[in-house]
């Protein structure tokens, strides 16, 4: 063979296995990609683009776990308890009596309660570094204990009020007796903040001796006659369910309020609020006035109509939005809702 010859050979041998290698290369690159292993964005720069990709495989991931996991109903944390529903059947409760829709009757001291709550007292104004650091921080909230923090932080007054006034946060009414007209088939309520005095301050009367007016009669450092309660969401998530669950811890502050009275011989007039809550989702603050009075039908001669149970009237409890904020989008808005809070919690100790 001479050397022409084996040059052709070689070059003909060079050929195939280039050509072999492309055909490799082009089988790789049509191979379909493992669906369980999706391709992450890797050290890809964080462009708009590349951000957006990685958050559509992040959903992608999400609803299909969705698929196949159940959805949490109740979720437990230091500060609060968070529920994705009431814990108790609005049905139950229209039937006790309690009024779950806050824009009715007004209380006949309605003014003056709104008075009171836009009042200025000696104690210093939120500043407006405060009101910055509130807004950027609450709408960076993850989650309700998150939220709720900046608002006990930022917005309750836990330093001043009266000696012998107490507070509580998450705290169950385990004084209240079951089947007591109002939360009949009902659990206790259990607000996120509840304020009142200590039980020091009630030697004169025994907490048993008047149902419903202290957390727990057994413990000595139990809260009595708490004048308000409070309940919050998740930022901008959820208020509407905040603002019933204030309508239920209204009805039982009432409640005590009245067996309280009672023991003294005496009631409030008709009409009137004597105690307040408060709802928020860190933007939204609403407050409301809470009182009991007999139905309308109450007023007739006709007991059967009236809705008597066991030889007694049928009491409804009524709550009135009587005054509102908006914490995030002015300083004058946070300000307002800062002093009506805390208004709200002197009324409750004085």
């Amino acid at each position: 063979m001479d050397s022409r010859t084996a040059a052709k050979r070689e070059l003909r041998r060079s050929k195939r296995l280039r050509q072999g290698q492309r055909n490799f290369s082009q089988t790789q690159r049509d191979a379909p990609a493992n669906p369980r292993t999706p391709q992450p964005p890797g050290s890809r720069p964080l462009t708009e683009q590349n951000l957006s990709e990685f958050n559509s495989i992040l959903d992608n991931k999400t609803s299909s776990k969705s698929t196949t996991t159940q959805p949490e109903t109740t979720t437990t944390t230091t500060t609060t308890t968070t529920t994705t529903s009431l814990g108790w059947s609005p049905m139950d409760a229209y039937q006790n009596g309690i009024d779950l829709v806050h824009g009715g009757d007004p209380p006949t001291n309605a003014q003056a309660i709104r008075d009171k709550l836009r009042s200025r007292r000696e104690s210093k104004s939120p500043s407006r570094n405060r009101f910055k650091r509130y807004g950027d921080r609450i709408a960076e909230s993850m989650n309700e204990a998150t939220a709720a923090w900046f608002v006990q932080s930022c917005v309750l007054n836990l330093d001043g009020g009266r000696e012998g006034s107490s507070f509580a946060f998450s705290q169950r009414l385990n004084g209240l007796p079951k089947d007591a007209g109002f939360n009949n088939n009902m659990p206790a309520p259990q607000p996120d903040f509840i304020q009142g005095l200590h039980a020091t301050q009630f030697r004169w009367v025994s907490g048993k001796a008047v149902p419903g007016a202290f957390f727990d009669p057994q413990d000595r450092n139990s809260i009595g006659l708490a004048h308000i309660a409070g309940e919050w969401k998740q930022f901008q998530g959820g208020l509407n369910i905040a603002q019933q669950q204030a309508a239920y811890d209204g009805a039982a502050l009432v409640y005590g309020r009245n067996r309280a009275l009672e023991a003294m011989g005496t009631a409030d007039p008709a009409g009137h609020a004597g105690l307040l809550t408060f709802a928020t989702d860190g933007r939204t603050l609403d407050i409301f006035a809470h009182y009991a009075a007999p139905g309308q039908e109450d007023d007739e001669d006709d007991d059967q109509e009236a809705g008597e149970e066991d030889g007694e009237r049928k009491v409804y409890y009524r709550y009135h939005k009587i005054a509102t904020a908006d914490l995030c989008s002015t300083y004058q808005g946070f300000r307002d809702g800062c002093w009506m809070v805390r208004n709200a919690q002197y009324h409750a100790v004085e």
